[in-house]
């Protein structure tokens, strides 16, 4: 219970932060709700390029190191 009020505490948080931010950088209301339903559609090349790179970190290393754990388990057992 405590995992899940802090969870939607912080997507709250971050959402009124999302929003303070378009009012500060003077972005009109019609344009905020598109921007904070859908982050992507104001992405960078340079930012598409990063994101999917930390997304191959966060999914290869654990393909990777299984695969080695398996490859040294079958090998010991030699």
């Amino acid at each position: 219970m405590k995992l899940f009020c802090v969870s939607i505490l912080l997507a709250i948080a971050l959402t009124s932060l999302i929003l303070m931010l378009d009012l500060i950088l003077g972005t009109s209301f019609d344009h905020m709700l598109p921007n904070l339903l859908n982050p992507f559609q104001v992405f960078e090349p340079a930012e598409y390029f990063i994101i999917f790179v930390l997304l191959g970190f966060l999914i290869l290393k654990p393909i990777i190191t299984f695969l080695l754990k398996k490859i040294t388990k079958t090998s010991a057992n030699k």
